[in-house]
């Protein structure tokens, strides 16, 4: 059974994100004939998960097939802000599915958030490269650049978006530039408001992700996941 047609009693009043991959055709039709609306997006699986997370969010769940390193990165995400997700291991053929068997996992078995990422002390980062709905890119301006970051923090559901203005040249004369009327061109950022407190600790995990870079990290170290290029990750954390 399609999961929508069990989300709310209308499900029209549903908006599932989905990723447009040929791989989804089926679960497509079938959002569509239990009368969801849906959103197609055409990459940022990390960013579409949290985007069912935010407040006021304009859609509300995310379906389908993605990386296990996506997976767990946004697991940690949705673990600070308080969102949930589910999902098991997928097999691409035959040979991909024996070798899961043979590793002692279970195919049918379903993942919740707390089996990607254990307890709350979790961290998630990410910076935005190029512009997407989650972050904006890197702006370049004469003698330096400003980036946009989000930071969260899983134990006190901390969510904080920071501007930061790198310099890499001396004081510029150009009006435009953040440094034109800066005090002795050092560098500035600005940080946007935050929901708790509290201070940051933990092991790390890392990934990159295009057209975001994130990583996450969760302490302490203990089980390490990767994937080879052009996505990788690694989780550190135990039992």
């Amino acid at each position: 059974m399609c999961f929508v047609c069990r989300v709310s009693a209308d499900n029209r009043d549903v908006t599932v994100l989905v990723l447009d991959r040929p791989r989804h055709a089926k679960l497509i039709s079938e959002i569509r004939a239990a009368g969801a609306r849906i959103r197609m997006i055409s990459d940022g699986d990390v960013g579409g998960a949290i985007e069912t997370a935010k407040p006021e969010a304009p859609v509300d769940v995310m379906m389908g097939i993605g990386g296990t390193p996506e997976g767990v990165i946004a697991a940690a995400a949705l673990k600070c802000m308080g969102g949930h997700i589910q999902g098991r291991l997928w097999a691409r053929d035959e040979e991909e599915a024996a070798a899961i068997k043979a590793s002692g996992r279970d195919l049918e078995r379903i993942l919740y958030t707390d089996d990607l990422v254990k307890g709350t002390d979790c961290f998630f980062a990410a910076t935005g490269v190029s512009d997407g709905d989650l972050l904006r890119g890197v702006r370049f301006f004469s003698g330096g650049a400003a980036s946009n970051s989000v930071v969260m923090r899983g134990k006190s559901q901390t969510v904080r978006y920071i501007e930061t203005f790198h310099k890499w040249a001396g004081p510029s004369s150009n009006p435009s530039s953040p440094w034109h009327h800066s005090n002795g061109g050092a560098n500035q950022h600005q940080v946007g408001p935050s929901l708790h407190g509290g201070q940051h600790k933990g092991m790390f995990m890392s990934g990159h992700l295009n057209p975001t870079m994130a990583s996450a990290y969760h302490a302490p170290s203990g089980l390490h996941m990767s994937s080879a290029t052009p996505m990788h990750a690694m989780l550190l954390m135990d039992d």
